[in-house]
């Protein structure tokens, strides 16, 4: 019984052990194959790796693709190359926050010309470049952003807002928009941020100091008053010379109509005594067509009363008549006849 219990309990020693050597087996051989998979790495697009080698960065930087690093000896630290966005704005005072390419900073609080506080809201978008990436991480380490970006954008943002009084940042706001782009790109230029790239700069929100407000305020109120006043006196002034133009154009209508009638009447009364004129020259041919007939037969009648006086005073013989060129008497009928006398 003794023997049979101690062979049972050998062949659960030999079982367990066999099992043990089974496991740890199986536990370097995962470990050798995530060593072996693991030293296989995946860059992806939009950013760089840095590596570092027992703890000295390697000054290449590792670009889009699969590398090979040696496990517990190398490591790595991906630096980001896409477009980051820094906002300065209110709704962040209490510090700085980072969400994926986003970084949320306080207000900038800047000084005008008159040395008044003034809250700016500003948004700009950057991006390292790969070529750099390397060395700013070795010499500025991964806050990068926090050491070189911020301060250069606070300072760029007092230095243009100082030149200009409260009161006029307004009016002047894409002015003053375009300068700070034109002056961060200016320091962008210079060492070491010539290692980033402007994208754009946005200022978005002016916060100007109570008491400014209020003074624009009623200045714009004034300044409404004055627009309405003289929108009003342009109206005024537009509805008169309307008033003017439509009175002229009456009266030279007016004019045109008398002339036109004047004309009409002109006409009417030349066509009037034309026709008056010919009535009298119609008349006047009557009258001598008549007076002419009139005379006619006077002149008729009295030759008629002549030869009846000579027809009754005749006698029977013929009437004798001396010719003009002798003086012999011929028969009148002979001088109708056209006989002559030879006086030879």
């Amino acid at each position: 019984m003794i023997k049979y219990v101690v062979k049972l309990l050998f062949f659960y020693y030999n079982m367990i052990k066999k099992f043990f050597k089974m496991l740890l087996y199986a536990i370097v051989a995962l470990f050798v194959i995530s060593l072996f998979f693991g030293s296989f790495q995946t860059v992806r697009t939009g950013n760089v790796w840095v590596l570092y080698t027992f703890g000295r960065a390697n000054m290449k930087e590792l670009q889009p693709w699969i590398h090979f690093k040696i496990p517990f000896v190398q490591n790595i630290v991906i630096m980001d190359t896409k477009a980051r966005t820094i906002n300065y704005h209110k709704d962040n005072s209490d510090g700085t926050m980072y969400w994926v390419w986003i970084v949320s900073k306080p207000q900038i609080t800047v000084m005008d010309k008159r040395s008044l506080a003034i809250d700016i809201d500003l948004s700009m978008i950057y991006k390292l470049q790969a070529s750099e990436a390397a060395e700013t991480l070795n010499e500025f380490g991964i806050n990068y952003d926090e050491k070189l970006i911020n301060p250069v954008v606070r300072d760029v943002a007092r230095s243009v807002f100082g030149s200009y009084t409260a009161e006029t940042i307004a009016e002047n706001r894409w002015k003053i928009s375009r300068e700070l782009k034109a002056e961060i790109e200016l320091q962008f230029e210079k060492a070491p941020l010539d290692k980033f790239e402007i994208v754009a700069v946005q200022l978005r929100d002016v916060q100007l100091p109570a008491e400014i407000r209020e003074r624009m305020l009623e200045v714009q109120k004034k300044n409404q008053e004055v627009s309405l006043a003289e929108q009003e006196l342009a109206e005024q002034r537009i509805k008169s010379e309307t008033i003017q133009v439509q009175a002229k154009a009456e009266a030279e209508k007016q004019i045109e109509e008398a002339r036109w009638r004047a004309e009409s009447r002109k006409t009417e009364a030349a066509a009037e005594a034309q026709a008056i004129l010919l009535k009298f020259e119609a008349q006047a041919e009557w009258y001598r067509q008549l007076n002419q007939s009139i005379s006619d037969g006077v002149i008729q009648l009295e030759k008629l009363e002549v030869q009846k006086a000579f027809a009754d005073a005749w006698n029977g013989d013929v009437p004798k008549i001396v010719s003009e060129w002798t003086n012999t008497i011929i028969p009148a009928d002979m001088e109708k006849l056209g006989v002559s006398i030879d006086s030879n």
